[in-house]
C-alpha cells in the first residue's frame, strides 16, 4: 500500500490500472506516420533516449495530474 502526503493509505492497484489506460496512447507517440518506431527517439528500438523521454513526459503528466489531483504542468 502506498501513502498519501496525508498519510493515509492508498490502494496501489488502482492507480496503476489507470496508468495502464495511458499505453494505448502512448505508443502510439513513438511511432511515425506510417507506423514505425523511430531511432530518433528509440535509438536502439527498446530504450527511449531524451526525446523520447520528453515525448513520455508529455504523454502522462495530463493523467498522472488527474491522478494526483494536480493541475497539468505542461
Amino acid at each position: 500500500m502506498g501513502r498519501t502526503l496525508s498519510g493515509s493509505v492508498t490502494n496501489p492497484w488502482t492507480f496503476n490500472a489507470n496508468l495502464m489506460d495511458l499505453y494505448p496512447t502512448l505508443i502510439d507517440k513513438f511511432l511515425t506516420a506510417d507506423g514505425f518506431l523511430s531511432k530518433k527517439v528509440m535509438p536502439d528500438y527498446l530504450h527511449p533516449n531524451e526525446a523520447g523521454y520528453k515525448i513520455w513526459a508529455e504523454a502522462i503528466e495530463p493523467k498522472v495530474a488527474e491522478l494526483m489531483d494536480e493541475k497539468p504542468k505542461i
